[in-house]
């Protein structure tokens, strides 16, 4: 049986998965055939709105302290107890991802994100370990400022990688980045974890040969190799573009 405490989440959850938030609980609750059964079918709106009035994920009594020193606190254990069932409950394939997605918020966020090249622009960011083939969430880490907690001797995006790998860690899985997260330093720390590396990489980086950044013909190859087991492709794809990729993975020259 289902509490009816259980009954208000689920119809809670359902609204905002049939993007329903702007839409009003009478309407929801209609029975002249323009409302949703699925609400009426657990209980009847008098009673659904009561629940949601009283239902708390949090504190209140501590939530203020708590909140001096995370931003998140008001819904920080429901998070963890998300994230946790998420990792526990699926197996993930042999290649992951890491990436960050921004959840469309426009409302009052102390942490709220703008990102132009985004669909949403304004958002919730999210950074986010996925099964590559099935695009399950494993693991995430919301976005909410600088931490304290992050090792000094790593750089923030080797951080973020670090934190987010420790579900699959030994276990000689494959994380694929983009070059805000690549780098060499994060192919050894994943080495040591027994996880490889394959991502592109900002055309900065120290460890590019620079004949690698030439101009050159379209379909071009050239390899780096070095005696860690990290191999440096640079690929032009297009006139005048170079995409460098590093790769802890691939140890031979083929593209």
């Amino acid at each position: 049986m289902i509490s009816q405490s259980e009954s208000s989440i689920q119809a809670a959850i359902k609204k905002g998965v049939g993007k329903g938030g702007s839409e009003s609980t009478k309407s929801l609750f209609a029975r002249d055939g323009t409302g949703r059964n699925i609400f009426g079918a657990g209980m009847n709106e008098r009673r659904f709105v009561f629940l949601l009035n009283v239902l708390r994920f949090d504190n209140r009594e501590s939530r203020e302290e708590r909140r001096k020193d995370d931003k998140l606190a008001p819904i920080r254990e429901l998070c963890e107890l998300f994230i946790a069932k998420c990792s526990s409950l699926y197996t993930p394939g042999t290649n992951c991802t890491i990436d960050e997605s921004l959840l469309n918020f426009r409302g009052r966020c102390g942490f709220k994100q703008y990102i132009p090249n985004k669909p949403a622009k304004y958002g919730i960011k999210v950074f986010v370990l996925a099964d590559s083939a099935t695009y399950y969430f494993l693991t995430g880490k919301i976005y909410i400022g600088k931490d304290s907690n992050y090792d000094p001797n790593f750089s923030v995006p080797t951080n973020v990688v670090l934190e987010l790998v420790k579900p699959i860690e030994n276990t000689n899985r494959n994380i694929t980045t983009d070059n805000w997260y690549t780098s060499y330093e994060l192919a050894m720390e994943l080495k040591k974890r027994n996880i490889t590396l394959v991502g592109t990489l900002k055309k900065n980086k120290a460890i590019i040969p620079k004949n690698f950044l030439l101009n050159g013909d379209i379909g071009v190859s050239q390899y780096g190799f070095d005696a860690m087991g990290v191999t440096i492709l640079s690929y032009v794809p297009k006139q005048k573009k170079r995409v460098i990729l590093l790769s802890s993975m691939h140890h031979e020259k083929y593209t």
